[in-house]
């Protein structure tokens, strides 16, 4: 049985990164996208297959597009700090593709991940992934994801406040002169 504790310590850590990822994109120059791996191991680590213990976790990180800065960012930030902490981290970049997504969460199911965490794949379209790792007992944390049954935490940026944060970076870049053009 999964530690409640440990549960709240995974959704603070993705809570905290969303933070620092939001305000780190603004400011920050993108790398070129670079080939990901299909799963990056933490020195001495290993699979857990399914333990409780936080020091022998292993996640399954699912990266909708790390094409995107800020999705790249998250995901090299969110698994340093959790190799830091021992853990294994297995990440896959679906390119978009959510048919891919939903089994590779399978995937990591059957190989005994601990935790699921989805970096924005709609968990709308990820509801099949989600019953599987219910079914399983993997708590299935989401970045900015939406709410969906079975979702054990979501962590969202306050869109009001990161718009706010974000636009007066702008401006401050700027110089409060220029043109910025809004595309939806």
């Amino acid at each position: 049985m999964r530690k409640l504790g440990l549960v709240r310590r995974i959704a603070a850590g993705c809570a905290g990164i969303v933070v620092v990822v939001s305000l780190a994109a603004c400011t920050s120059t993108a790398d070129e996208a670079k080939s990901d791996s299909s799963s990056s191991q933490a020195a001495g680590g290993g699979s857990s297959g399914g333990g409780g213990d936080s020091k022998d976790l292993t996640i399954g990180l699912i990266s909708h597009n790390v094409a995107s800065p800020g999705i790249k960012l998250y995901r090299d930030v969110f698994t340093r700090l959790a190799e830091a902490q021992g853990w294994t981290v297995k990440s896959v970049d679906t390119a978009g593709d959510v048919v891919a997504a939903v089994n590779q969460t399978k995937q990591w199911i059957d190989e005994g991940v601990d935790v699921i965490v989805n970096d924005t794949v709609s968990n709308e379209l990820m509801t099949d992934g989600i019953k599987a790792a219910q079914a399983a007992h993997v708590p299935w944390f989401s970045v900015s994801a939406g709410t969906a049954a079975g979702v054990t935490n979501e962590a969202e940026a306050n869109e009001f406040v990161s718009g706010s944060t974000l636009a007066t970076a702008m401006i401050n870049q700027m110089g409060g002169k220029g043109n910025i053009l809004r595309l939806t």
